[in-house]
């Protein structure tokens, strides 16, 4: 109910009106109201005219809100300055030596490991030519990273198994990077290694007569 509210705002305005009639009479001893009365009185009268805020005190010298930045663009960050280098100092463990002469001891004594049979040197075949050979051999070794010796020698013998069979022309010009996948698809990163062996194929084909680089050992 807005009625109680508008006769305060009458009773102010009145107020107002005879403190102003007395001052201007040279009346003595009248006490202006105070700061919180005033702000009081101001707030009542703007509820009951509508208004919501003080009026604008911004000059015509004033940014317009739209070409104004928000806080915070267009600062750039300060760059890190590079960190000294700090030398790191490297101590072998202490008793490495019992642990390498242990080592050798079990692989003089123990059972075969499956790299004793099937490590990348032994995958090839013996009866192939040596451009054939030393391609093979350089196929088992990119199937290998990341991948256990059982796996990398399954995969390549179902290359060597395939259409065409395991060679730099087969792999270069006739098999498709999708059909490679398939035959090697249980070696670790087997989608990456398939287009690498595509790559190395061609290479060697183009570059190197069939064979593979001299520098690749």
């Amino acid at each position: 109910n807005g009625r109680p509210l508008r006769s305060m705002t009458l009773w102010l305005r009145k107020l107002a009106r005879m403190r102003s009639q007395v001052v201007s009479l040279g009346g003595v001893g009248i006490k202006r109201p105070s700061r919180s009365a005033s702000s009081k009185r101001s707030a009542v009268d703007a509820h009951s005219t509508g208004e919501s805020g003080p009026p604008s005190t911004s000059s015509s010298g004033d940014k317009p809100a739209g070409g104004a930045h928000a806080p915070g663009r267009g600062k750039k960050k300060a760059k890190r300055k590079p960190r000294a280098a700090v030398p790191v100092q490297v101590e072998a463990p202490s008793e490495w030596r019992t642990v390498l002469s242990k080592i050798a001891e079990f692989r003089e004594n123990g059972p075969l490991a499956p790299v004793d049979t099937m490590g990348c040197e032994r995958l090839a075949d013996v009866d192939a030519d040596p451009k054939t050979y030393r391609f093979q051999t350089l196929v088992s070794l990119m199937l290998s990273s990341q991948t256990k010796d059982q796996v990398t020698a399954a995969a390549v013998k179902r290359l060597q198994e395939s259409k065409g069979g395991l060679t730099v022309d087969n792999v270069a010009n006739h098999m498709s990077v999708e059909e490679i996948d398939e035959l090697i698809c249980k070696v670790g990163f087997h989608n990456t290694k398939a287009k690498r062996l595509k790559e190395a194929a061609k290479i060697c084909a183009e570059e190197y007569g069939g064979g593979i680089p001299p520098t690749a050992g």
